[in-house]
């Protein structure tokens, strides 16, 4: 079975960006829209792994964009 395992900067970094939006906008409405898509995304890279494009440079890293301006980076562990 695959899982997702969050690094503690990745986590940080998420927080850090959901607050901001809320901040922002003065409303959780964008950042409970960027939850969303980035539960989305998981639910793509659990159901097929590689699907996420390639880094350059990176061993094994992977990069599947949520929206706009957001990506998640991933390793995928065989």
């Amino acid at each position: 079975m695959l899982s997702i395992k969050w690094s503690n900067r990745a986590v940080k970094e998420r927080s850090e960006i959901l607050r901001y939006w809320v901040k922002r906008n003065g409303s959780p409405a964008y950042s409970e829209k960027i939850e969303a898509e980035t539960d989305k995304a998981i639910n793509v890279i659990l159901e097929n792994r590689y699907i996420g494009e390639k880094v350059k440079n990176r061993n094994n890293v992977r990069r599947l964009t949520v929206m706009h301006d957001y990506s998640i980076y991933y390793t995928v562990i065989p």
